[in-house]
């Protein structure tokens, strides 16, 4: 399958770390926290979300950044990441590409982030691009 082909490639590791470990390099919308904050809310049991997807050298928070704030105001503690071959160039920052990964990895180090949806990174496997959250793992989060 394609998705396991491109993981394959992408995903170093699987772990879970703690929240003050990760960096954002955008901000979120209210909206966006206020509706996952409402699906979390209406499940009983365990929460089961994407991982947040993370470079592997920076801990820089590539995808999921409202996944990781929902989870930060429901104090919990240990977020579930995969850590990627953010340099490889298969990741795209978006569609057109406009926007350099060093931008991305600077804005989040320097604390000068970016206003929401400023990136949407893809993936371009055989000329082909997929949303990067493909290569996310669902994880169960208690």
């Amino acid at each position: 399958m394609v998705v396991d082909q491109i993981r394959n490639k992408l995903v170093l590791e699987k772990k879970s770390l703690l929240h003050n470990e990760l960096m954002p390099h955008e901000k979120v919308s209210n909206r966006g926290i206020n509706q996952l904050n409402n699906y979390i809310g209406n499940i009983h049991h365990d929460i089961i979300l994407p991982s947040i997807l993370i470079c592997n050298k920076t801990n820089v928070i590539i995808d999921g950044h409202h996944r990781f704030h929902a989870l930060k105001l429901l104090n919990i503690d240990l977020i579930p990441v995969s850590l990627i071959d953010y340099n490889s160039d298969l990741i795209l920052t978006n569609e057109e590409n406009n926007l350099s990964k060093k931008e991305i990895i600077d804005s989040a180090k320097n604390k000068n982030i970016f206003p929401p949806r400023t990136s949407r990174h893809v993936i371009n496997f055989k000329n082909h691009n997929f949303p990067i959250i493909i290569i996310s793992d669902l994880r169960v989060i208690n």
